[in-house]
């Protein structure tokens, strides 16, 4: 299928302006090597004007993509057995997020912004294990910036396989130190000289500031935790159960108070057995005296026996149990 024109193109790309980076600063969906946030040769920083590379000297950064990671939050593996118990965080199927096919034509473009310095910068698709390099729309495998400038490079795979595209990679070369800035990056079905950003599907889809209830351990990619806050776990929480959270599968049902406890116990360990309760056992007016069997034509009536009739008052030793009913554990997460 293809759009009436190139700005209705879909991007299959997430982040690809960089709207979503956490608070250390780290953008998400994107693996980026040869450089980090500080303390380092090369270093990166997400700004208005999209990715900022400083290079030093003779630098390789790459910046990567995975479509075979779990990319949102996904749902159980299969129907859950009718026993099996809500509560629990169960995993979530890994399947592909977006699954690409190589035998396709695919277009990939995105803002370079040259500030100082030179670089050559190429993109490459994983496919069945094995890295194939596209084709620059002006011929060979890289693109050299020599000159401060802005230009929007074009690379198209036209690789023809039967396998799945794996992972999208650019790498940015540079000789001498280089400041460069990356943004706006698209990825779409087709083969175009003029492919524009027609923005991130991801951000459309969940807009800044949402907050998803999310199962399992961890928040998906693009969403931080909304974490406890200012809830403090009371001592007798953390004795009972150690590691315990103040909001997950604990957050009252009324009110800002955390009270109750997570384990609790019966508020006396002495019982007995009532007289109704005995109706049922075998005892001279229990199940097996009542119940007709084949035998002489009348009854006889049993000896009374001590040892079953008699009620008397015990205790048993007893453990502290869960009192907290049967819910699901959510996880608060906010968009980055």
């Amino acid at each position: 299928m293809r759009h009436e024109t190139n700005y209705n193109s879909i991007n299959l790309l997430y982040n690809g302006g960089w709207a979503l980076a956490d608070s250390d600063g780290i953008p998400a969906f994107w693996t980026i090597e040869g450089a980090s946030r500080e303390d380092d040769l090369s270093v990166y920083e997400v700004t208005p004007d999209g990715l900022q590379l400083e290079l030093a000297g003779r630098a390789n950064t790459t910046l990567s993509q995975s479509f075979t990671e779990a990319a949102g939050p996904l749902d159980f593996e299969g129907d859950l057995d009718p026993e099996t118990y809500r509560g629990m965080p169960y995993g979530y199927v890994h399947a592909p997020a977006r699954n690409l096919s190589a035998k396709d034509l695919w277009t990939v473009s995105f803002d370079l912004t040259l500030g100082v310095g030179a670089c050559t910068v190429k993109v490459s698709a994983l496919i069945a294990g094995a890295t194939v390099y596209l084709t620059a729309s002006t011929g060979g495998e890289e693109v050299r910036v020599a000159d401060p400038q802005l230009i929007r490079p074009h690379f198209f795979l036209d690789e023809d396989s039967q396998y799945a595209i794996e992972r999208i990679t650019i790498e940015v070369t540079s000789d001498a130190p280089t400041e460069v800035f990356l943004d706006r990056i698209q990825m779409s079905l087709g083969q175009y000289a003029d492919l524009p950003y027609t923005g991130d599907p991801f951000v459309q889809i969940f807009p800044e500031n949402c907050i998803m209830l999310v199962l399992g351990g961890t928040c998906p990619a693009g969403f931080e935790e909304l974490g406890d806050g200012d809830l403090e776990v009371p001592s007798e929480w953390s004795d009972q159960e150690p590691g315990i959270r103040p909001r997950k599968g604990n957050y009252p049902g009324k009110g800002t108070e955390l009270m109750g406890a997570p384990t609790h116990g019966p508020s006396t360990v002495t019982s007995s057995t009532g007289s109704n309760l005995t109706e049922q056992f075998e005892s001279r007016f229990g199940r097996a005296f009542a119940e007709p069997a084949v035998g002489p034509a009348e009854w006889i009536e049993p000896s009374t026996n001590p040892l079953v009739d008699q009620q008397l008052e015990h205790t048993h030793e007893t453990n502290m149990s869960s009192s907290r009913v049967l819910a699901v554990e959510y996880l608060f997460c906010k968009r980055v």
